[in-house]
């Protein structure tokens, strides 16, 4: 995706208006640093101001305090304010009886909204792709949703933005590639002991 179609993709889909503040959440995987890269490249010539947020979830040890020192790395050399929070998912998921999936994500999005609302972003800017829309209709297929449930993700939903929805995880690999950006790879992204993960690799 080049920057002039990811700033009609803002605008048209995700109805950002320029000189927006948008919260970017921000792993320090592919998807996410990618997107972090195509907002600044369209920040040059579609006026908008970028914050990231990154949750360490405290589930993978010194693998997930790697993520989170790259993203700080990440953020200080393209100058972009970071908020972090370091929470315990495993705790959580004991503590209120969900799946760890479940309290990852319960966590990470009660900070986005908390980090949102404190700094005044107009938006939170989520890095799902292609890929993840497909896996999403497959899981409320799976879970026995109703007509509505079973409704794919939009580009935006409230304050939550989705740009990449058109995307493959291939595509933004390559042009994180084409433009020399590093990233992190999860090794969680592999363990089938999560239904995701078993959908998206079986």
């Amino acid at each position: 995706m080049r920057a002039d179609e990811f700033s009609m993709r803002l605008s048209r889909d995700c109805a950002l208006a320029p000189g927006s503040h948008v919260l970017l959440a921000l792993s320090g995987g592919a998807d996410s640093t990618a997107l972090l890269c195509l907002f600044l490249e369209a920040a040059q010539r579609y006026p908008l101001f970028v914050s990231c947020a990154h949750v360490e979830h405290g589930i993978r040890g010194k693998s997930s305090l790697d993520d989170c020192a790259f993203v700080h790395m990440l953020c200080e050399d393209k100058g972009v304010p970071l908020y972090t929070a370091h929470v315990d998912a495993p705790a959580y998921c004991r503590e209120h009886g969900c799946g760890m999936e479940d309290a990852a994500r319960r966590l990470r999005y009660a900070f986005l909204n908390e980090t949102a609302e404190k700094i005044g972003a107009d938006a939170i800017a989520l890095a799902h792709h292609a890929g993840d829309q497909q896996e999403t209709v497959l899981l409320h297929a799976m879970r026995g949703c109703d007509v509505k449930g079973l409704c794919a993700m939009r580009y935006r939903s409230g304050r939550l933005i989705r740009p990449l929805l058109d995307q493959t995880p291939m595509a933004l690999r390559e042009y994180l590639l084409s433009v020399g950006q590093a990233w992190r790879e999860d090794e969680s992204n592999t363990d089938t002991a999560y239904l995701r993960n078993r959908i998206r690799h079986a």
